[in-house]
């Protein structure tokens, strides 16, 4: 069964939003999780919160609870306490399934997609893997970040409130929720999702290196969209050696730890150990050579890339992000494998990666801006490039002008020609890059006559070429070209640090808290590359729960201001004395002033004065940059309620 290639993008789309929701949704109630759940073992309320055995004679249990005071008291307790998020978690789980069950649908009725390399399914395909990426992302999540015992006692106590599933719906609930000995994913195959439609997919990135498109997205992503996608079809993962080694060889060759989601990555050598064709196929390529190789080649990347630390210049604007792109990359390698390379002896890493990150996204924070600052200047920014080209021009005219060669007449009209022709291109249309290259091979043919004795003129030629460039940045540069950066230096994975960051952030913010500003900035710029494609309701009210988590973790780095204030304040104390002096001998001044004393005294009380000053200021500051990062057209970002389970059912 085929439909239009309209019909397809909208269904997907479709469940592609509502992927997207109920990924934040899974994070909003991790997030929000109360202790007494957390960990039913060491809650309070342990003998009332009950697991799925509750379901072979619910009428028992609940008729023990009934009789005994003790625990009907701690019952009420805990539904005045928690029975908000008991419904929000069964909510979610109601839309989970709905969900699997509409996606397992549409599977089956379309379940591949034979136009592989054409371009204008290209957005079908990407979105058919979106689709399936989501899924498993958000049952991963689902699975990780939530223990099996407080699972089910949620899923139970939603039932015990009268939230009644469907029948479908509550064993499928049941099989996600429920504690397994084996791994987690094996449940994947049985959401019904067509093993076909699978495949399609995986086909599918297997041969996009062959697809002429832009889609930067799927192009950094492919190794975790393959992980994915193999737990939908085990049965290569258990029985396929050879296309097993194929895979191996083409998207986990030199990297066995990817990132999934904000806070979410994947050990493929922890997780495929099980499957002996997986596990064979990696331990194939992983050898410990070939991982200290991969090591230094990564280090070697960093050191040899140095980052610019004066004026940024336009026409080396394409450099600096190739630059930006090559280091990040090479830089979440280190970061992602740095803690597993203990299990390849002898492999050590004599280098900080926290402390190159820190002067990489100094770097890239000032890049955006300034590529930030020439999109909304554009057209004063062209203009000034096409007056400083024009001056250039007519100097050369002029020198040419003054000799009699007919060459040189000829020469001079064509570049009186190229002026006017410059002096017209418009800044919004594509083809003025055209006109550009075009002009600039015509001068590097000119360059290449002028004699060696004309230098002058091939000093203004230079000049104009170098003009040129930054007038085709100028004309390149758009919001796009912004978006493609942070798709490409994808940050998702630094997330994951942050906890273990805590104490040099702390430590960072007394010291140099610009950097902070920084390091938070970086950590915002995957948000929006997470909810593209939504629509404009969805994507702000998901953007804007996102930037909250970042405040979270903002508010918690910035307890290190008032806590130095204290510790200061403490060593102040052995710099003050108590003794009064009434009557000073001229020979004792010098001892009794204690100028190093009262210089360390100035210096303690300007230190103090600075934190105490700074913690206000700074931490508005900052977290008002995250959260107006968004621009709302018709709404104040501190006017918008996040709650994301209050986004629509899709």
């Amino acid at each position: 069964m085929t439909l239009s290639l309209e019909h397809q993008s909208g269904i997907l789309s479709k469940l592609l939003s509502c992927g997207v929701s109920l990924l934040a949704e899974v994070f909003r109630l991790r997030t929000t999780l109360p202790e007494d759940i957390s960990d039913v073992s060491k809650s309070r309320f342990k003998s009332i919160l009950l697991e799925f055995s509750y379901f072979e004679t619910p009428i028992e249990f609940d008729q023990k609870i009934e009789d005994n005071v003790g625990l009907k008291d701690l019952d009420e307790e805990f539904t005045e306490l928690h029975r908000g998020y008991v419904l929000d978690f069964s909510k979610f789980m109601h839309r989970l399934c709905s969900f699997i069950f509409e996606f397992a649908e549409y599977t089956q009725k379309y379940a591949t997609v034979d136009v592989l390399l054409d371009t204008e399914w290209n957005k079908i395909h990407s979105q058919r893997a979106d689709v399936l990426y989501h899924l498993g992302i958000i049952l991963i999540f689902l699975d990780e970040k939530f223990l099996a015992s407080s699972r089910e006692a949620l899923f139970v106590a939603g039932q015990r409130l009268g939230d009644k599933f469907a029948s479908t719906h509550f064993e499928t609930s049941i099989s996600l929720l429920r504690e397994r000995k084996d791994v987690f994913e094996n449940c994947f195959v049985h959401l019904g999702v067509d093993r076909k439609f699978a495949e399609n997919v995986l086909e599918y990135v297997r041969t996009f290196s062959l697809i002429q498109t832009q889609d930067v997205g799927m192009s950094s992503r492919k190794s975790s969209l393959v992980y994915i996608a193999l737990w939908f079809i085990p049965n290569v993962l258990r029985d396929e050696g050879p296309l097993m080694r194929t895979l191996v060889d083409a998207f986990f060759g030199d990297q066995w730890i990817l990132p999934l989601h904000f806070e979410l990555t994947a050990n493929v050598l922890q997780k495929w150990k099980n499957y002996k064709p997986a596990i064979l196929a990696l331990r194939g390529v992983l050898r410990q050579e070939h991982v200290a190789s991969i090591v230094q080649q990564k280090i070697e990347i960093l050191k040899s890339n140095k980052l610019p630390s004066g004026l940024l210049s336009l026409e080396e604007f394409e450099y600096y992000k190739k630059t930006l792109v090559v280091c990040n990359s090479a830089l979440k390698w280190i970061i992602l494998h740095f803690g597993d390379l203990e299990r390849f002896k002898k492999i050590s890493i004599l280098f900080d990666p926290f402390k190159y990150l820190l002067t990489l996204i100094k770097f890239e924070y000032k890049f955006k801006q300034s590529a930030l600052f020439t999109i909304k200047n554009k057209t004063a920014q062209a203009d000034k490039l096409k007056e400083r080209i024009s001056s250039s021009i007519d100097q050369v005219v002029h020198i040419l002008d003054r000799s009699q060669e007919s060459w040189k007449t000829k020469v001079s009209a064509w570049l009186g020609k190229i002026n006017d022709k410059l002096s017209a291109i418009g800044v919004v249309n594509p083809k003025s890059v055209n006109v550009i290259e075009s002009v600039k091979l015509k001068l590097e043919e000119i360059s290449e006559i002028t004699s060696d004795d004309q230098r002058v003129i091939n000093q203004y030629l230079e000049v104009i070429l170098k003009n040129l460039d930054s007038l085709k940045t100028v004309i390149l540069l758009n919001f796009d070209f912004l978006n493609t950066l942070d798709t490409q230096c994808d940050a998702d994975y630094l997330w994951n640090c942050i906890s273990g960051w805590v104490p040099k952030l702390e430590s960072l913010l007394q010291s140099e808290p610009v950097m902070v500003k920084y390091f938070f900035f970086k950590l915002k710029s995957p948000i929006e590359v997470k909810v593209a494609g939504m629509s404009t309701e969805k994507s702000e009210a998901i953007a804007v729960f996102y930037h909250k988590i970042l405040e979270t973790y903002l508010k918690r780095i910035v307890q290190a201001i008032p806590r130095g204030v204290f510790v200061e304040l403490e060593e102040l104390q052995s710099l003050l004395i108590d003794d009064e002096y009434c009557f000073i001998e001229k020979s004792k001044v010098k001892n009794i002033i204690q100028s190093e004393r009262r210089r360390r005294l100035a210096e303690k009380t300007c230190k103090i004065s600075k934190l105490s000053l700074g913690r206000t200021y700074f931490t508005y500051r900052v977290a008002q940059k995250i959260e107006t990062h968004i621009s709302f057209k018709h709404h104040n970002l501190n006017e918008v309620t996040i709650h994301i389970s209050n986004i629509e059912h899709c």
